[in-house]
């Protein structure tokens, strides 16, 4: 959201590293053209342009011919570039597509077939997902609201509300609050 004072960059915690970084850029050149996201006849244009600035500043043209110079675009290299350069194997595979030397039909069907494996490869285990909002929302955040349910203050309904799960898994997070297992905040 631009702001010449507070200008402010929103990135979602559920996606992947690679996509947290490449969204930070994509949303940094926004905040360099002072525009906040799609709001004009040029959205194409400047989401194009926001785009390729993530994805040069991520994966500089000069490097990437370099290291791929004679290289066969495979699988096996696409995951090596995209290791290399922290990003997805669909940004490496986009690159690719812009200098030529993949076709769209290519691009497209690795993209499908890679979004589905993300789908498939979801499910979190529950621990861990409960570990996460722990270190997200914090202990003395989540001490303050489970102290006000115990009270009597707020309802298992607004617990779930303010910390954004199912009223099934209220007790869930309450029991890692209040286990004597130590949390990485």
């Amino acid at each position: 959201m631009y702001d010449s004072n507070y200008p402010i960059i929103y990135i979602n915690s559920d996606n992947p590293n690679t996509r947290q970084i490449f969204t930070l850029f994509h949303e940094l050149a926004h905040l360099l053209m002072h525009t906040g996201g799609i709001d004009n006849e040029n959205d194409k244009k400047v989401e194009i342009l926001c785009n390729h600035f993530a994805t040069e500043f991520l994966i500089p043209t000069n490097d990437f011919n370099r290291i791929s110079f004679n290289c066969e675009i495979s699988e096996g290299n696409i995951q090596k570039w995209a290791i290399r350069y922290h990003t997805s194997r669909e940004t490496i595979l986009r690159k690719l597509l812009d200098q030529n030397r993949v076709t769209k039909y290519y691009y497209e069907k690795k993209s499908v077939e890679w979004s589905n494996q993300a789908e498939k490869s979801k499910s979190i285990d529950g621990k861990n997902y409960f570990s996460f909002k722990y270190a997200c929302l914090g202990k003395r955040y989540l001490e303050l609201v489970f102290r006000n349910y115990d009270r009597g203050n707020i309802s298992v309904e607004k617990v779930a509300e303010y910390l954004d799960i199912k009223v099934k898994h209220v007790s869930k997070m309450e029991e890692l609050l209040y286990s004597k297992i130590p949390v990485e905040e």
